[in-house]
């Protein structure tokens, strides 16, 4: 892997101010501890695999055609054959809690980024070689 070099720079009217002085990406890290390139790239996963909302739609929204609906329709329940098929544990269910207390007290340690996600969605700080048009902060990449 290459090592990548940036300037942080922040918009001052006009121009761009530099920050600090060049660093590799490697060694900038949030207050989390987390790298900036693991956040960088965990953020484009993030953005690829969105889900874009339709207008007028939502999860629930019943999409099927007639032809699907009267096949659907015409379908036999199987409930009887299928609950002989799965193997059963005596007290408990597919509702059942089954964390143990390890997993639940890990889980509870683990720090809520959504609202760092959602702020850098709607104002990304670019990563690029080039100066954005509408950014407040930049990440400019030095070759």
């Amino acid at each position: 892997m290459v090592d990548k070099k940036i300037q942080i720079k922040h918009k001052n009217g006009e121009i761009w101010d530099s920050l600090f002085p060049v660093t590799k990406i490697d060694y900038i890290e949030s207050t989390t501890g987390t790298p900036l390139n693991t956040i960088v790239s965990d953020l484009n996963t993030l953005i690829e695999t969105k889900v874009t909302k339709v207008t007028g739609k939502g999860l629930s929204t019943n999409d099927y055609t007639t032809t699907e609906k009267d096949k659907l329709s015409t379908l036999t329940d199987h409930t009887a054959e299928i609950e002989t098929k799965v193997t059963k544990v005596t007290g408990k269910g597919l509702s059942t809690n089954d964390y143990t207390t390890t997993e639940k007290d890990k889980l509870s340690t683990l720090t809520d980024h959504t609202a760092e996600i959602d702020e850098l969605r709607r104002d990304p700080i670019p990563v690029q070689a080039t100066e954005p048009v509408n950014a407040e902060l930049w990440f400019e990449e030095i070759t």
